[in-house]
């Protein structure tokens, strides 16, 4: 029995596909990857099917390619790698097997696209996580498995830019959620967990806190009992416990939460969404009349020993900044009494080390990131003229065209000295030895050209994310908070040389700095007062 047949006794001679443009079709992609025909496409439709296609590649040493998405494909990876491969098509496994709205967790099968996920994730209020805005054909599971690889420089930028991105779509899928819980505080709603004394009650179609019929008394008589001074917390929690009075769960309330129910304004009927906001007066009953509530915050400032902490402090250029006044890369330091940052070079110039306030260095970053910033328009051009450039970049590879060509020749030296040893000129043991080296350098030659052809493809997918990146930094850095700033000068910036506070030069990154040279070269982008430093 024939592997077909063994393949159709498994899934179905429905499912296993050997026309001549099916098999085709998928030989290749967009990719610079070498064509190669599978045997067979097999398309699965649940996991007993692919558990037992699975066995039978181990069983008959067949190697296995899975895809799931539509076409087209970019990256090489649906391409087999050797002949006899067989296609694994998971793209009839459409099942969507659970959407859990409170874990915000959907489980799915490999063939759900995007097109058929994001219409049941709308009914339960949610929505994917969609970098890159991916086609609706694309597979769910094959987008968030194409990472990139990050062991090599493409690898690394690529991958940080997705992070970037990711992060901006994080953010707006958070900013929807903000805006309805925003709407329940506004109304006098509470968001969170109910503290201590309160409920959490819900009706199906809206929730709110009320008074614990059990606990809220005795918060209530907790709050009095502390005003008036006679007890620390440790005193306190002391003696509540000796009291009986214990949390929702039947522990101990220790000092640390008894400070936490001291200190919180719900129980004077405030409500806020996060740390920081400005309560306003909520829907729910008080437990606690706000003299009272004053009285214990004055307890509880008399009792407060604990010193001022070291303030962290972050730097958004750290390890960027290079001082052209003493020729050295600068530290990031900041001046714990006077509470001032600043850059300082590493090495002393004209005798002193030179500094650099961080505030008036970053000021400047706004206008360097619009001056970098291309349109639309000007990125379908570069993407075309970028598309060119690549293909005229293969075909000068200096690398590639000495590997192709000695494999050629290796070719030739085999065939001459098989026809010496079929001519008895030379022995059996050096026929042997000449055959090993040869046969050495083609394997080693054949993973060059395969490596420089699968380097080139991946940096030419890493061009076509910095274009459309390029197009939204000041955006990005206008609208991000400081780890995503932090994270995006990271990505396209790659040092910034300063002279007496003044940015006059600036080094971006592979893609963005041949993005920019080519943009600049066509007028699309102005130096905005910096010097760019584009590659040769």
């Amino acid at each position: 029995m024939g592997k077909k047949e063994e393949l159709t006794e498994i899934v179905g001679s429905q499912q296993v596909i050997v026309d001549t443009h099916s098999i085709e079709k998928l030989s290749r992609d967009e990719s610079l990857v070498r064509p190669t025909s599978p045997a067979f496409i097999v398309k699965p439709r649940n996991t007993d099917e692919v558990q037992q296609i699975v066995k039978w590649a181990n069983e008959t040493l067949t190697p296995l390619v899975p895809i799931s998405s539509g076409d087209p494909h970019f990256r090489g990876d649906s391409v087999p790698g050797v002949d006899g491969a067989v296609i694994v098509d998971l793209s009839d496994m459409k099942q969507i097997l659970r959407v859990d709205r409170k874990n915000r967790v959907a489980m799915i099968e490999p063939g759900v696209t995007f097109g058929e996920l994001c219409p049941e994730l709308e009914k339960e209020g949610l929505r994917p996580n969609m970098p890159l805005l991916p086609r609706r054909r694309k597979s769910v599971v094959e987008s968030v498995s194409e990472p990139g690889d990050a062991s090599t420089p493409a690898g690394y930028i690529s991958r940080r830019m997705m992070q970037v991105i990711s992060s901006w779509y994080s953010k707006n899928l958070a900013v929807e959620v903000k805006k309805g819980l925003q709407k329940k505080v506004e109304n006098g709603g509470w968001t969170k967990l109910a503290p201590l004394g309160y409920l959490n009650k819900y009706d199906g179609q809206k929730s709110w806190i009320e008074i614990d019929p059990k606990l809220g008394a005795l918060v209530s008589q907790a709050f009095k009992e502390f005003a008036t001074g006679k007890w620390t917390l440790e005193g306190w929690a002391d003696h509540a416990f000796s009291l009986g009075w214990r949390s929702r769960r039947g522990n101990r309330i220790g000092k640390q939460a008894w400070s936490s129910i001291f200190h919180h304004r719900c129980y004077i009927g405030e409500t806020w969404l996060k740390a920081g906001d400005m309560s306003i007066k909520g829907s729910h009953s008080p437990l606690v009349d706000e003299a009272t509530f004053v009285q214990v915050q004055e307890v509880l400032r008399g009792h407060d020993k604990h010193k001022q902490r070291t303030q962290r402090h972050k730097y958004l250029l750290r390890g960027l900044v290079y001082s052209l006044e003493a020729d050295s890369p600068c530290w990031s330091e900041t001046h714990q009494r006077k509470g001032i940052s600043y850059y300082r070079s590493r090495s002393r110039g004209n005798q002193s080390h030179v500094f650099y306030n961080t505030r008036v260095v970053e000021e400047q970053l706004p206008d360097i990131f619009r001056s970098i910033t291309i349109s639309e328009d000007v990125r379908q051009v570069m993407r075309h003229g970028l598309a060119d450039w690549f293909d005229s970049e293969t075909d000068t590879s200096e690398e590639l065209k000495a590997a192709e060509a000695r494999l050629a020749k290796l070719r030739t030296m085999e065939k001459n000295l098989q026809q010496l040893y079929l001519e008895e000129d030379i022995s059996h043991h050096d026929f042997k030895e000449h055959r090993a080296r040869i046969e050495a350098e083609r394997s080693r030659l054949t993973n060059t050209v395969a490596a420089v052809k699968q380097r080139q493809n991946l940096v030419k997918a890493d061009f076509e994310i910095a274009l459309q990146l390029a197009t939204e930094l000041d955006y990005l850095y206008d609208r991000g908070n400081f780890d995503e700033r932090r994270l995006l000068c990271e990505t396209v910036l790659k040092r910034l040389y300063v002279e007496e506070g003044t940015v006059t030069k600036v080094e971006l990154n592979s893609p963005f700095a041949l993005i920019a040279s080519r943009a600049k070269s066509s007028g699309a982008v102005t130096s905005g007062g910096a010097k760019m430093i584009f590659p040769h």
